[in-house]
């Protein structure tokens, strides 16, 4: 280091056989003395009536806040985040030295001890911001006592992110902590943090414990849905929770106290990226020999990564021309094993479409991460770094000529010019000859009854052991005759396992149904299909469930419904 200046802080201390990393999103509803301890403990009325006082688009806040509704009956919604088996937040208070005060006190801060780590301190944790409503936000963190951080191993610090403003002629920041207010910015430690995080309902973490190294996070009236959240990771994680080396959780609670883990590879948009990710990194032979899969290596003087291309010629690759159709997409990643970017590679409406995914190798990781803005979703060949904007430039320009490549193979011959379809000139010319042009297929047959409002979901079991549960309404649709008053019908579910994208009727999965008044189980065909009498008007819901299966496996639900006759 430079003369005068302090050296830099120690790395951390190595992390052996700890448990794997796990984050728990926790959604929760308070009312009663838990909800009026937190007020109480948040000093909530004190921003309620700052609040009313003051114009609440200019200082970035929105309607329909918690703040509003604090005496009345309404339950207070939070979510508690919690990180287990990680380093926790730890650095000497001294502001850039801190990974509290990095992550929450300032913004896009650059430099974090591991070169191949995730992400610019700030950027990631200002999620937690733009996620609460009212813009609050407590950090309670736990790490290991470093020599330049002497007797601290918890901190807790809360922060109201507020924008600028003026109140009765002072002027604001608008950003308020909640520290020890000894006149100097300082956040909680050691015990006085315990017994603060216990008044707030966080769990309490000791540093001689590996499960309780890591940060928990309060914040007020989350802006996103359990639902909403698990998309939103399922979309971005799904690598690091396909790899299962990486010992990478995430459960989501619910409210009402479901818990559910997210499952990519229930996301049909996903499958294709999830199974050319598998392909590029198994270590099988086969690689590249699989039907609608290409594999290429990537790089100049050394391995850059390695691109795997996916195609589905009978399916997703030539969508309906009716539907909106695509684009092709390579999504990017290192070895964080998270998504960088979906990357376009092709143009809206242009057919056939390609799916793939990009991994990079370990060695140049470091390097495409220097090429990456604040915000982490991109690669930039302009980097500061030559050397990194070189790497990052070939890479995409590769991956967009093998991607020209496989969608030019892949589309049809031009057809010959007695085959082509002209609807409109044909008809005309019908018009004019009274004939009746060229077929151009068969007319949708009318469907009696409608089927609407399906859910589905799944639950684990057991250890490695998940099932589908779920329902759906159904009733006579409008071209249903007017003359009738009802029918007879037959609803059938039935859940097929995928294999390579495709049902495998010989690997279906045992459904039980459990059917609505006026309804019989079909025993002589199986407890998945039912009959009954549908009156017009009448809307009836079933609700099934199938049998355990391994949570590794992919499945495709079908819920089924059969016109058998009028008026019986």
């Amino acid at each position: 280091p430079p003369p005068g200046s302090s050296p830099p802080p120690p790395p951390p201390p190595p992390r052996k056989n700890l448990p794997d990393f796990h984050i728990d999103f926790n959604f929760r509803a308070l009312s009663g003395s838990d909800k009026e301890s937190l007020i109480a403990a948040l000093h909530l009325r004190g921003h309620a009536e700052r609040l009313s006082n003051l114009k609440r688009r200019k200082i970035g806040l929105g309607d329909d806040l918690c703040l509003d509704d604090l005496e009345s009956s309404e339950p207070l919604p939070i979510l508690v985040v919690n990180e287990t088996a990680t380093t926790g937040m730890y650095g000497p208070w001294k502001g850039a030295s801190s990974k509290l005060y990095k992550a929450l006190a300032s913004l896009g801060i650059q430099g974090k001890d591991d070169p191949d780590s995730g992400g610019s301190f700030g950027y990631g944790k200002a999620g937690l911001i733009r996620g609460s409503a009212p813009r609050i936000v407590v950090a309670y963190t736990c790490f290991r006592e470093r020599e330049d951080d002497p007797g601290v191993t918890r901190r807790l610090l809360g922060i109201t992110y507020w924008d600028a403003h003026s109140l009765n002629g002072d002027d604001y920041t608008g950003m308020a902590r909640w520290d020890t207010d000894t006149g100097k910015p300082r956040p909680f430690e050691n015990e006085q943090a315990d017994r603060i995080a216990e008044r707030l309902g966080l769990r309490l973490r000791h540093p001689k414990n590996d499960e309780d190294l890591g940060s928990s996070f309060l914040i007020l009236q989350p802006t996103v849905s359990p639902k909403a959240l698990e998309t939103a990771i399922n979309r971005s994680w799904w690598p690091a929770l396909e790899d299962t080396a990486l010992g990478f959780q995430v459960t989501i609670r619910t409210p009402d106290g479901e818990a559910r883990s997210p499952r990519p590879q229930l996301d049909s948009d996903l499958q294709p990226f999830i199974r050319a990710y598998r392909e590029a990194t198994s270590t099988s032979k086969l690689v590249g020999k699989i039907p609608n899969f290409q594999s290429f290596e990537i790089g100049d003087s050394r391995l850059w990564g390695k691109l795997v291309l996916v195609t589905d010629p009978e399916g997703w690759s030539f969508p309906d021309p009716s539907s909106s159709s695509d684009e092709s997409l390579v999504a990017l990643m290192r070895n964080t094993r998270m998504i960088v970017e979906y990357k376009t590679q092709g143009f809206r409406d242009s057919t056939p479409i390609v799916r793939g995914v990009f991994v990079a190798d370990d060695r140049i990781s470091g390097l495409l991460r220097d090429t990456e803005p604040f915000g982490h979703d991109a690669w930039d060949p302009k980097s500061d770094n030559k050397e990194a904007g070189h790497i990052a430039d070939g890479i995409l320009k590769r991956i967009k000529e093998r991607v020209r490549r496989v969608r030019r193979e892949l589309a049809p011959p031009a057809p010959k010019p007695e085959s082509v379809v002209l609807p409109e000139f044909d008809r005309i010319m019908r018009r004019i000859l009274g004939g009746e042009g060229r077929k151009q297929g068969p007319t949708a047959q009318k469907r009696f009854v409608r089927l609407f409002d399906i859910d589905s979901r799944p639950e684990v079991v057991a250890p490695g052991q998940i099932r589908t549960i779920g329902s759906s309404q159904f009733a006579l649709s409008e071209n249903f005759p007017a003359s009738r008053s009802g029918a007879r019908i037959a609803v059938q579910v039935r859940f097929v396992v995928l294999e390579d994208g495709h049902a495998a009727t010989a690997n279906s999965i045992p459904v039980t149904v459990t059917p609505p008044d006026d309804f019989r189980i079909a025993e002589d065909i199986g407890s998945h299909r039912l009959t009954g009498w549908l009156a017009r008007g009448e809307q009836h819901r079933f609700t099934f469930r199938t049998d355990p299966y391994d949570q590794d496996w992919t499945g495709r639900l079908y819920v089924e419904a059969e016109f058998l006759s009028e008026d019986s």
